[in-house]
């Protein structure tokens, strides 16, 4: 079951991922909604337990017998097997989520905002870990010399250091300040360190979406100087940005613990501007991708 992961195709792999993503983020959410809509004439103190312990318990581990029918009825049995075993070892960390996601229904609003902002220092620790592991194997295995890695590795840095801001500028200031004296300068580095790696990280993914597409239509890498074009736009683009934003967002009066909501509806449309850019991005090089599959081969 655990050996066979070498031998799964990349059809077997795509199954792999969907049934991971569904059995670990969709279907708790799907089993709190329906036991949600099950106890609706029940009062909240009854309610609220039972629906978030079935959003706990959707989470489990998938049972071994579940192997034994895929073997017998030959319905990918090992994509079947490594579901089960990545499954049970990313149910502690899932749980770990989970649980702090469910005590939020319970939180005073008093104390919501240094809840939500010990959660996000949570999961910047762990995203600083995962993104130190995968810089390691992609410096030792030299693959951060080649393409499209080096972009990977830009994207990596990016968020690496959007979350060391999140995590050690918690020691140092917190995110929120009094809307009456307003932001103090640490502050405010603060959240320009924040905001530029955000905005990196979201241009690189982009920009990783661009050289694979222009690989599929030049038929080779980047050259050296392209890639030099898409470095300096990388790193000069998050900083226009963030000073635009700065010099343009005065007197902000709104007290919010999320650093995506420090600068309101000035901030928020920048934002879903570059989501759209990215996924419009994204979506070419997927597109080329199916056409080049779905064409008929020429000999």
């Amino acid at each position: 079951m655990v050996g066979r992961l070498k031998t799964i195709s990349r059809h077997g792999v795509h199954v792999l991922v969907l049934i991971l993503l569904g059995k670990i983020l969709v279907l708790p959410f799907i089993t709190r909604e329906v036991t949600v809509l099950l106890l609706s004439h029940q009062p909240l103190n009854v309610s609220v337990p039972k629906s978030s312990f079935t959003f706990l318990y959707a989470g489990a581990p998938t049972a071994p017998p579940v192997f034994l029918f895929a073997s017998q009825y030959d319905l990918m049995p090992e994509v079947i097997g490594a579901g089960l075993v990545i499954g049970t070892f990313l149910f502690a960390p899932m749980m770990f989520l989970f649980a702090g996601m469910a005590t939020l229904v319970s939180v005073d609003p008093s104390f919501y905002d240094t809840m939500l902002e010990r959660t996000a220092v949570y999961f910047s620790w762990a995203s600083i870990l995962c993104c130190t592991c995968t810089l390691t194997i992609l410096v030792v295995s030299r693959k951060a010399l080649r393409m499209p890695y080096r972009f990977l590795v830009c994207l990596i840095i990016s968020v690496l250091i959007f979350c060391l801001s999140v995590a050690l500028g918690s020691i140092w200031v917190p995110w929120t300040w009094d809307p009456v004296t307003g932001a103090t300068w640490g502050q405010y580095v603060k959240f320009s360190v924040f905001f530029v790696a955000v905005t990196a990280a979201r241009i690189w993914t982009a920009f990783i979406a661009l050289a694979v597409l222009l690989r599929q239509v030049l038929g080779h890498q980047l050259s050296l100087r392209l890639q030099s074009v898409f470095y300096i736009l990388g790193f000069a683009l998050p900083s226009v940005i963030t000073a635009a934003l700065l010099l343009t967002a005065h007197n902000t009066s709104v007290l919010d613990i999320n650093p995506a909501f420090h600068y309101g509806r000035t901030q928020s449309i920048s934002s879903r501007l570059r989501q759209i850019s990215v996924a419009s991005r994204e979506r070419r090089p997927l597109l080329h991708l199916a056409a080049d599959e779905s064409s008929p081969d020429p000999r």
